[in-house]
């Protein structure tokens, strides 16, 4: 194959991909679009926001119907590059309407709502910086577009907040640019592997008949190395990203908490502010999904009972609205009273749960049943299944319908990420099962599928243990965490987490000094004394949290610290809690989250 051709079949594929990450987007601009229009409903005038979002339809539904025919043609790599310029078309138009929004949709009185404004389309474009950037033309005609009217718009009001302001969003342009670069060379990346892969089988398929069954051989480990590779690139890309989108999710979620705390209980506005926080946990469970991929995630490891967990989950708002979804479908349990705990976090294993009913519950067409069983099982010789399960105690999680079941070649590929078959419109991104597979190996679990015309049966695996499950914490009041004018410096790189975490610790009466950078923060305490640093553990140009602590602790031995970062817990944290550092909090952090462990560090 030809440099050309394997270029062409490159940007073929990515074209495919995108296709199928399309509906994704196409999805939540009209619902996105609606729940600003509720807001604005009362300072803009009501034709206006009748026509704004009459051109969102106009955008969206033929995206949609391209979607559509995409899939029901024959796609080959010479039709890839006519497919790829009407998805940039689509993106660009998307792109001006949204932009539009900070034309026509911006009131001049009112900055609360200028920064709703403002939140709602830099929302769309960090979600575009996963989606679009398989194509970085694609996600540029949206995201320029999108943003620089508001920029614009903010930066002719011509004084400094405003004009900050409009700084502020043009640089989040930047590191949405960024994120989705990184995105992009972590996909063609996977692809180029696999295209490497496919010629290596094909010429060893080539070779002598005697070699056939090594061949066969090489080709199933390939398929597990492609699969773990696809897995690891997506955990580094979701690592990648998960610093700078909790930093934004940092701010949007704790500064109206702050708020709120100083507004009137009957205040206006209160609705709106709390509209805001709830859409920044969204928010910050996307991106803990995206997490999930990277390996090692699943830090807060107790005793669990899934007995527990399902119930739970039973009882939960994501279950009532599965049922509104899925009338005909009845679920059942069957668990066992007896059951032993596993270790385990729970958020992740009911996320788990959560999936595996969702996807049952899809498959059924019509009326149908979803059984939950959970049971204890010894296996005293290893299993052969989708995954081999070695010999050892097991508490087994089964989640089983009697749908349709799933085709031996889908079979291959269902815990692939991204990889989906779902009804467009009611689904997810096809992240589900990925989650449920990379929960498995991060508990140290291992999963096996039963499938045939008569129903589906996933199997869960989950190691025991005889630890008991503690109780839960009941919620603290705030004068128990809050301090007696202790100092602490607050080091980080970004100035706007700075101002926060400064907030939020004088709410909790401590006194705060500030540094931008770890030299800064070993220089400064060469002169002076604090009783505990808040330390941030990724800090860019210059030296980590880490290596700061490590300087600090030679000159202030024993020096009390709590380490914060908007990245998953990693070895570099690990060694800093080794030298002394003290609880690790992970961004965004609410007010009770750090006067805990600020509390806990200074009684230490």
């Amino acid at each position: 194959m030809t440099d050309t051709n394997k270029n062409q079949q490159l940007y073929a594929e990515q074209v495919k991909q995108l296709y199928s990450q399309f509906p994704v987007s196409l999805l939540s601009s009209p619902i996105v679009s609606l729940v600003m229009i509720i807001i604005l409903w009362d300072v803009i005038p009501h034709w206006i926001l009748a026509a704004w979002y009459s051109a969102i339809l106009l955008v969206t539904i033929p995206q949609y119907l391209l979607v559509r025919k995409f899939w029901s043609s024959l796609q080959s790599p010479d039709s890839a590059d006519r497919w790829g310029n009407l998805l940039i078309i689509g993106a660009a138009l998307s792109g001006v309407v949204w932009g539009s929004a900070g034309i026509f949709l911006f009131p001049a009185h009112s900055t609360i709502h200028q920064l709703f404004i403002t939140l709602m389309i830099g929302g769309m474009v960090a979600g575009a910086s996963g989606t679009y950037a398989v194509i970085m033309k694609v996600f540029s005609a949206y995201c320029l577009p999108a943003l620089l009217p508001v920029i614009i718009r903010f930066f002719l009001f011509a004084d400094k907040i405003h004009i900050g302001i409009s700084g502020t969003i043009l640089l989040f342009e930047v590191l949405m640019f960024a994120n989705a670069k990184r995105v992009n060379v972590a996909i063609v990346s996977s692809l180029k592997l696999q295209f490497k892969n496919s010629d290596l089988v094909e010429s060893l398929a080539a070779d002598i008949t005697e070699r056939k069954r090594a061949e066969k051989a090489l080709r199933e480990s390939e398929k597990k190395l492609a699969r773990s590779k696809k897995m690891e690139s997506l955990g580094l890309l979701a690592g990648g990203v998960a610093h700078d989108l909790n930093n934004v999710l940092s701010g949007i979620i704790g500064y109206p908490e702050l708020i709120l705390m100083d507004l009137p209980e009957d205040s206006k506005l209160r609705e709106s502010i709390k509209a805001i926080q709830d859409s920044g946990y969204r928010a910050e469970a996307i991106v803990q999904d995206l997490l999930t991929m990277a390996r090692g995630v699943a830090t807060s490891i107790e005793p669990v009972n899934l007995n527990d967990l399902i119930r739970d989950y039973l009882n939960s708002p994501e279950f009532k609205k599965l049922e509104l979804f899925h009338p005909a479908v009845t679920v059942k349990t069957n668990l066992n009273t007896d059951l032993f705990n596993i270790s385990g976090s729970q958020i992740h294993i009911r996320k788990v749960v959560m999936n595996l009913v969702g996807n049952a519950s899809e498959a059924i067409e019509g009326s149908g049943n979803v059984t939950i069983s959970t049971m204890n099982r010894y296996i005293d010789r290893p299993l052969r299944g989708y995954d081999d399960v070695i010999i050892g105690e097991y508490v087994i999680l089964s989640v089983s319908d009697d749908g349709s079941g799933i085709s031996s070649d889908d079979l291959e590929k269902i815990f692939e990420p991204f990889y989906s078959k779902k009804v467009m419109g009611r689904s997810g991104t096809g992240l589900g099962l990925a989650v449920v597979w990379n929960v498995l190996q991060d508990h140290k679990g291992y999963i096996d599928v039963i499938t045939d015309e008569n129903g589906t049966t996933f199997e869960l695996y989950f190691p025991i243990t005889r630890d008991e499950v503690s109780d839960k914490d009941l919620s603290i009041p705030i004068k128990d965490y809050k301090g007696n004018g202790e100092i602490i410096l607050v080091i980080d790189d970004v100035k706007s987490q700075r101002d926060l975490s400064c907030k939020m610790l004088n709410i909790l009466d401590y006194k705060t000094e500030t540094v931008p950078s770890g030299e800064e923060a070993v220089e400064y305490l060469k002169e002076n004394t604090v009783d505990l640093l808040f330390l941030d553990m990724i800090m860019d140009p210059g030296i980590n949290g880490r290596e700061t602590y490590e300087r600090i602790a030679k000159i202030h031995p024993n020096q009390k610290a709590v380490i914060v970062s908007g990245f998953a817990e990693t070895d570099e944290v690990k060694k800093a809690q080794k030298l002394g550092a003290g609880k690790y909090i992970k961004k965004p952090f609410t007010l009770e989250k750090i006067g805990l462990a600020v509390k806990k560090e200074l009684e230490k």
